[in-house]
């Protein structure tokens, strides 16, 4: 049997659920995928931190959240069935 690498993402881990992002041929691609994933989720976090930081000021230590707080990413080999 053949085998793929799934690539996947919980956007929160409290109440979500993984789901499949991407498959790959290969480990080195699904890595690559969830690396950019991940670059992508934290470049809107920054933005987000950004407007938090501006919008509550001398507040934002209650609000403030860390990147990748409630989140996962991975890589799983999964085989193709017939």
């Amino acid at each position: 049997m053949e085998k793929v690498y799934e690539f996947w993402y919980n956007s929160c881990t409290l109440v979500g659920e993984k789901a499949s992002i991407s498959l790959h041929k290969t480990l080195k691609g699904a890595e690559k995928a969830l690396e950019w994933h991940r670059n992508e989720k934290y470049k809107e976090w920054r933005e987000h931190d950004a407007w938090r930081r501006e919008e509550y000021g001398k507040e934002y230590e209650r609000v403030k959240r860390d990147f990748a707080e409630n989140e996962v990413w991975g890589v799983s080999p999964r085989k193709i069935e017939d």
